[in-house]
């Protein structure tokens, strides 16, 4: 009798204990059954959205016709494609993303360095940064549409007022919108970097930390050639969660400009609502709302992809 191959000993012993036919039995007796109602959920509430979405893209499917539309191809991507208003929304979209994610990455580092010390007050921070991330990004920014009102109304004018400054036009001219948009972003987003970089600051291993001080390595160093490439997989994931985020951002421009003033601020994601779900009792157009998500996520998916290939594990085998 010769020497059971490794194959064939998994064989024979899982032949032993289930059976020969028993595939049901190893399924069953095995952690899947107890995914398989996480699985269903996910599937039915995140995957096919994302299905559906890419055949509403191929159709001419509008509010008036949800029932009634016929298939047009990549007609959809045509029409985006040569539509002023949306080249408009996509290159600020970028150029938004392109002054956002270092911003933030820095903004979020810097607070996660501080917060790190044994400093006293340090928890009241912490929640007071963590503590905007809670709340819904339309109530931010209907919050802050009230506080930055143009007029007197508003408290922040109100207070300049106070020291004789005139209020100050917040959302009526472009680049004031924009201003305006970019703060109150960086106000609720910034503490998502921060949790991140101080989770992996409160991992770094101390001895390293305390070599690198007996080296001579001044609190600068030590952060540029100690700490920064041994968090290089975290900070990389918070870039892209930073990148994703802020690409997608819609609550907050639809409650705090609405697109405006003349489209200024309309982003990828506001356009595709406003056309899916036009104001006015206007016919909204799905199947042109559907394939400017789709622009959208493969612009996400291709940056990230490429990001955290070059960035997260091309690492040379060191």
């Amino acid at each position: 009798m010769g020497v059971l191959g490794k194959k064939d000993y998994k064989k024979s012993v899982s032949g032993a204990r289930y059976g020969n036919d028993g595939l049901l039995e190893r399924l069953l007796a095995g952690p899947w059954i107890f995914i398989v109602p996480g699985v269903l959920f996910y599937a039915a509430f995140a995957l096919y959205p994302v299905f559906y979405q890419f055949f509403v893209a191929g159709t001419n499917m509008s509010t008036a016709s949800l029932s009634q539309f016929d298939w047009v191809g990549l007609a959809n991507f045509q029409i985006i494609a040569n539509d002023p208003v949306f080249r408009q929304s996509f290159l600020f979209t970028i150029a938004f993303v392109l002054f956002t994610v270092p911003f933030q990455f820095i903004v979020g580092f810097g607070l996660a360095l501080f917060l790190d010390q044994n400093l006293p007050g340090r928890l009241f921070f912490r929640l007071s940064i963590i503590i905007p991330m809670a709340i819904s990004s339309i109530i931010i920014g209907l919050m802050w549409r009230l506080l930055l009102h143009e007029s007197d109304v508003g408290f922040v004018n109100a207070l300049l007022g106070v020291f004789g400054i005139d209020p100050f036009p917040w959302f009526s001219e472009a680049m004031n919108a924009r201003f305006s948009l970019f703060i109150v972003n960086q106000w609720q987003a910034v503490g998502t970097t921060m949790i991140f970089m101080l989770g992996g600051l409160q991992t770094l291993d101390q001895n390293v930390m305390e070599a690198s001080t007996v080296d001579g390595a001044n609190w600068f160093q030590r952060i540029i050639y100690v700490k920064l490439p041994m968090l290089r997989t975290i900070a990389g994931l918070a870039i892209v969660l930073i990148f994703a985020g802020n690409f997608q951002i819609f609550e907050k421009v639809l409650s705090l400009t609405n697109g405006g003033p003349a489209r200024a601020t309309s982003t990828i994601g506001f356009e595709m609502y406003t056309t899916a779900f036009p104001d006015q009792g206007a016919v909204g157009q799905l199947g042109l709302g559907a394939a400017m998500g789709i622009v959208m996520f493969a612009f996400i998916l291709a940056i990230t992809v490429v990001y955290v290939w070059l960035v997260i594990f091309d690492e040379d085998d060191a």
